[in-house]
C-alpha cells in the first residue's frame, strides 16, 4: 500500500532483486519442498442469508441532499447484508404496513426537516418490527405522548458540540461529528442509555438509546473512521435487530504487497514463523513487477521469473495460506498514479492524483470502457499467477482500495470474494461521482452492494520500516484497537495486514498479541462459510 511506500522501496531495490536469496548458504528453494503442487483453492460459500428473511433500509429521498441520502443508505444496507438481505427504498414510498414483509427496518435520516410519511411514523409508534432509527428527523417521532411512553424524545435542534469519543459496552471509539442530535432521557425506566458521546469539558450525552422495538442513533455513522471508529457500535446495534448475539472473536491476517521482487528468504521466514503458531493467513500477491516511472532502462520482474520465490509461495499454500490476487502490476502506466509509477507504490484501477494540500483526490476511471478494461487486465493477472504455477486466487483485492463501481462488479463477477475495504460512490444524474468514494470496513462479512462477499480489514497494518514500540502503526496500538473492536462488537472479525519485509519479530509480537486479546485466527474461508 502507498502509506508503506518509503519502506517497499526499500526492499524493491536491495534484496528483493536478488536472484538466489541465501540463508545459511542454501537458497530458499533448497529448503522447501520440491516439485510442491498445491491443490486449487476451493471453499463452498453458502448462499446470502437466508432470502427469506429481508431488512428494509429507508432513506430521505426529497430535496438537494437526496444522493448523499441514496449514498449513506448503500452505507448502512452493506452493514445490515451480514444479516438478511437488504432492500433499498426512499421513506418517502413508504406505505402503511410495509414493514411487516421484513425482518427489521433501518432508516437512516439525512436531511434535516425531510417531512416523515404518516403511516411510516404511525408504524415504528406501534413497534410492527425492530427498528433501527439513524440521525435526523427522530422529533417527529417523538412527539409528548411518545415520549411519556417510552422514555426518551428528540428535540428538533442539534447538540453542537466538541466530543472526544463514543463510549459504548465499556468500549472508547473515536467519534468525527460536532453535531448530534439531541436526546433527551425522560425516564430511564423505559428508556436504555446504550451509548453516551464524551464532550471535551468531561461531559457525557445521550449517543444511542433504546425503548421497545426501537433503537435510536444520534448520528449517521457508516464511513469508516479508523480502526476505533463509532461505526462498530452501530454494527453491534444492527446485529441486536435479529436476535440474541453470540459472544464469538476471530481474527484475519493478510501478508500485504507481496509480488516478484519480494526476498524469497524473509517469505519463508515469515511462513515457518505462522506454521509453527498454526495460524491461518492470506498473501496478498501480484504477479508482474514494473520499477519507478523515471528509471532508465525500467525494469519490469514476473513472477514467472523467480521460481525460486514462486516455489516459496507454493510452500505458503500448502502450509496455511490463501492466495489473494492484488492487482496485476500494483501500479498504472507510465505516470505516477500518484506517487512514483513503482509497483506496490500506485494505485491501479482510479486515476488519483493529490492537491496542493497534499490531499488525495479520485480524478476518474482509467480507461473510457471501464468493466471491459478491468476484466481484461484481471484475467491478464490470472494468466500471470498460472504461469509461475500458481492456482487461480479465489479472493481479490483492490490496490489501495480504488476502484470505480463498474469495476468492483467485475470483480464480484470473477472472484468468490474480495478482503480489503471497499468503497461507494453518490449517483448522481445515473452516474457515479467517483470524487465522493467513500471508504467502509464493517467488522464483519458482508455482501455488499456490488454483488459479493467482502472479508473485513478493521485493523490497519504495522507501519514500517522501522516499527515504533507505541503511537499510530505500532503493535501496541494495533493490539489496543483489536481489544476496543472486541468490546463494542460482541460478535465481530477483526481483519490485520501486515508486510514480510518487516520481519519476524514484530509478526509475532502482534499474532501473539491480538491472541491473547481473546481472538481466534481464522482461514478465509472458515469465516466465507460460516457467515449467518
Amino acid at each position: 500500500m502507498r502509506h508503506a511506500a518509503a519502506a517497499a522501496a526499500l526492499v524493491v531495490v536491495t534484496a528483493g532483486l536478488v536472484t538466489q536469496a541465501m540463508v545459511g548458504g542454501r537458497s530458499a528453494s533448497q529448503l522447501v519442498a520440491t516439485d510442491i503442487h498445491p491443490p486449487p483453492w476451493r471453499c463452498h460459500i453458502p448462499a446470502s442469508a437466508d432470502l427469506r428473511r429481508r431488512v428494509l433500509v429507508l432513506y430521505d429521498g426529497g430535496g438537494r441532499y437526496g444522493d448523499y441520502a441514496a449514498q449513506t443508505a448503500v452505507l448502512a444496507s452493506n452493514f445490515a447484508s451480514h444479516f438478511a438481505r437488504p432492500v433499498r427504498q426512499s421513506v418517502l414510498r413508504y406505505r402503511s404496513g410495509e414493514m411487516r414483509r421484513y425482518a427489521a427496518v433501518v432508516y437512516v435520516g439525512t436531511t434535516y426537516g425531510e417531512r416523515l410519511p404518516a403511516a411510516f411514523l404511525a408504524d415504528v409508534r406501534t413497534g410492527l418490527r425492530p427498528v433501527l432509527w439513524l440521525g435526523g428527523n427522530a422529533y417527529q417521532l417523538t412527539d409528548a405522548s411518545y415520549g411519556q411512553a417510552h422514555g426518551w424524545r428528540v428535540r428538533p435542534a442539534d447538540r453542537r458540540g466538541r466530543y472526544t469519543a463514543v463510549l459504548y459496552r465499556h468500549a472508547r471509539l473515536t467519534i468525527g461529528t460536532r453535531v448530534l442530535a439531541n436526546i433527551d432521557v425522560l425516564d430511564r425506566a423505559k428508556a436504555t442509555v446504550l451509548g453516551s458521546a464524551a464532550t471535551s469539558d468531561r461531559t457525557r450525552v445521550p449517543w444511542a438509546v433504546r425503548s421497545g422495538a426501537v433503537t435510536y442513533v444520534a448520528e449517521t455513522p457508516f464511513a469508516s473512521g479508523g480502526s476505533r471508529d463509532r461505526s462498530f457500535a452501530v454494527a453491534d446495534l444492527m446485529a441486536s435487530l435479529f436476535g440474541p448475539v453470540p459472544e464469538r472473536h476471530r481474527a484475519l491476517l493478510r501478508l500485504e504487497d507481496v509480488g516478484p521482487a519480494a526476498d524469497p528468504a524473509q517469505l519463508l521466514q515469515v511462513a515457518n514463523l505462522l506454521r509453527n503458531l498454526r495460524i491461518p493467513y492470506s498473501v496478498a500477491l501480484y504477479p508482474v513487477y514494473l520499477g519507478p516511472a523515471g528509471q532508465h532502462p525500467r525494469q519490469r520482474i514476473t513472477l514467472a521469473q523467480r521460481p525460486e520465490l514462486a516455489d516459496v509461495i507454493k510452500y505458503m499454500l500448502t502450509n496455511g495460506a490463501t492466495l489473494v490476487l492484488h492487482g496485476y502490476t500494483h501500479q498504472l502506466g507510465r505516470r505516477p498514479n500518484p506517487d512514483n509509477g513503482q509497483s506496490g507504490e500506485d494505485y491501479e484501477f482510479l486515476r488519483v492524483h493529490e492537491n496542493a494540500r497534499h490531499v488525495l483526490l479520485y480524478s476518474d476511471p482509467v480507461h473510457g470502457h471501464v468493466a471491459s478494461w478491468a476484466r481484461h487486465r484481471i484475467a491478464r493477472a490470472v494468466a500471470a499467477i498460472r504461469a509461475a504455477g500458481l492456482p487461480r486466487p479465489g479472493i481479490w483485492q483492490f490496490p489501495e482500495y480504488g476502484a470505480a463501481p463498474s469495476e468492483y462488479r467485475v470483480a464480484a463477477s470473477m472472484f468468490a470474494a474480495r478482503f480489503e475495504r471497499g468503497n461507494y460512490a453518490e449517483r448522481v444524474d445515473g452516474r457515479y461521482k467517483l470524487q465522493t468514494l467513500t471508504e467502509q470496513s464493517p467488522p464483519y462479512l458482508v455482501r455488499d452492494v456490488y454483488g459479493g462477499p467482502v472479508l473485513p480489514e478493521t485493523l490497519g497494518y504495522v507501519l514500517g520500516p522501522h516499527v515504533h514500540a507505541s503511537g499510530p502503526g505500532s503493535v501496541s496500538a494495533i493490539l489496543a484497537a483489536a481489544a476496543a473492536q472486541r468490546t463494542a462488537v460482541r460478535d465481530n472479525v477483526a481483519g490485520v495486514y501486515y508486510h514480510p519485509y518487516l520481519g519476524t519479530g514484530p509478526l509475532r509480537r502482534l499474532v501473539e498479541g491480538i491472541r491473547r486479546e481473546g481472538y481466534r485466527f481464522a482461514s478465509d474461508c472458515a469465516v466465507l462459510r460460516s457467515a449467518p
